[in-house]
């Protein structure tokens, strides 16, 4: 007989613990397809660094500017990369089949060059919109404020606690650790929330649960597949799990907004005064973000006529490539990667995101080239050295120099300082409203 023992959980003060936590609502369920029972503390580190490189770029929708971008370090070339379905892919393509500038060069003395071909007619493959002297709006709405408050109510949310034995359709609190030939393996070890009977975890993972009660010791063996954890020691191996489930999830427990709450949260005394300080952090965002919302809507306003074969090839080409360099990075497998982005592999991204993802991109480069011609915007020796500086930092251990980095990459670095000083050009004439 089941014990049904209700215990209230706080998940906030495990937060530390629960790092390899699934996601509860269907579209993160769905984000985390095929998962090893590491790959949520590793999402949650590529998260981190996001935040940590992006922190002042603010998400304004899905197919312009919401841009979670992380530099690589990849092998080859240099490339920021967008993550997630429809997000920008920014500067994958910059450069790519497109016009290598000169410093001080007028525009119209900028023809083709011999690193890059072009084939194709600006003109008629984009049309701008309204993109000089355009107004912007920073303001935070109360959706914007709203937006925050749920995030925080959900980072809070805790559940019932119960006892007893865990069957197929469960919620559990699971510590486990994961033994190969006897010698414990950090990479399988972890303590988190599981969805018994999901499927987010490689086969039999959360099956092995079914059966266990709470508070006793057990385990379960589990063959790994081949290139599942990027490790020889792991990966095609027969793993074993020792483990202990700390309870079974019950009803959820959904903090009140209240004074209350706000006072257990945070240094604050009232809802009136958190929400004060929230719009106060927003503005500052925004304002410190004014360049990127000036930017997509300068995207938004333009129209694609015609997508250039060549930039698209270099796009995908690009694209794919970010990718993998984030899976090297982190320690993942490439189907890894793609399943952190809510796909099943690569070719399951390839068929239903790659396209999209360089039309974004070729979308910003021809945009960027079209005001760069309308407006005779160049860029100086001392900007693209700059660029050059600042791209290097990021792939400085896969090449022996500066020198060598810029000329393996020289298309892209050029392409890459020409968005920034459009970009530059863009907010110096907009008009920006609170």
């Amino acid at each position: 007989m089941e014990n049904n023992t209700n215990k209230e959980v706080d998940n906030n003060n495990t937060e530390q613990e629960l790092e390899n936590k699934i996601p509860e609502s269907d579209e993160k369920v769905q984000e985390t397809e095929n998962k090893t029972p590491e790959d949520s503390e590793k999402e949650q580190q590529v998260s981190e660094d996001n935040d940590m490189e992006q922190e002042n770029i603010i998400p304004e929708d899905h197919s312009t500017a919401q841009k979670t971008v992380t530099q690589t370090q990849p092998k080859k070339s240099s490339k920021f990369v967008a993550i997630g379905c429809g997000l920008f892919v920014l500067g994958a393509a910059l450069g790519v089949g497109g016009t290598l500038l000169v410093q001080k060069q007028p525009w119209k003395d900028i023809g083709s060059s011999s690193e890059l071909k072009k084939d194709y007619d600006l003109d008629k493959c984009v049309t701008l919109g309204d993109y000089k002297g355009i107004t912007v709006s920073l303001a935070v709405s109360d959706e914007d404020i709203q937006s925050e408050i749920d995030n925080l109510i959900e980072e809070n949310t805790t559940y019932e606690q119960k006892k007893g034995t865990v069957k197929d359709g469960d919620k559990i609190y699971a510590k486990f650790d994961g033994y190969v030939n006897g010698k414990k393996m950090d990479d399988t070890c972890g303590e988190e929330t599981i969805d018994i009977g999901s499927g987010d975890y490689i086969e039999g993972f959360d099956k092995g649960f079914i059966g266990a009660k709470t508070g006793k010791a057990f385990e379960f063996k589990v063959d790994v597949p081949k290139d599942t954890y990027g490790d020889d020691s792991i990966d095609g191996k027969t793993v074993t799990f020792k483990c202990t489930v700390e309870y079974i999830c019950g009803n959820e427990i959904v903090p009140e907004w209240n004074d209350d709450f706000v006072q257990s949260v945070s240094e604050f005394k009232t809802t009136d005064e958190y929400k004060a300080d929230l719009k106060k952090q927003l503005e500052e965002e925004n304002e410190s973000s004014k360049q990127d919302f000036a930017w997509t809507q300068v995207l938004d306003n333009a129209k694609v006529n015609e997508y250039p074969d060549e930039l698209m090839k270099a796009a995908k080409e690009e694209v794919l490539q970010g990718y993998y360099d984030m899976a090297d990075m982190y320690g993942m497998s490439r189907d890894e990667i793609f399943q952190s982005w809510g796909r099943e592999d690569e070719a399951d991204f390839v068929a239903n995101d790659l396209e999209g993802l360089a039309q974004d991109s070729v979308k910003e480069t021809l945009v960027t080239e079209a005001i760069a011609k309308a407006e005779g915007i160049n860029y100086s020796d001392d900007e693209y050295q700059n660029t050059v500086s600042e791209e290097y930092e990021y792939n400085q251990d896969e090449y022996d120099s500066k020198e060598e980095y810029e000329k393996a990459n020289r298309g892209y670095l050029k392409g890459l300082a020409l968005n920034n000083k459009v970009q530059e050009w863009i907010a110096g004439k907009a008009k920006f409203t609170k």
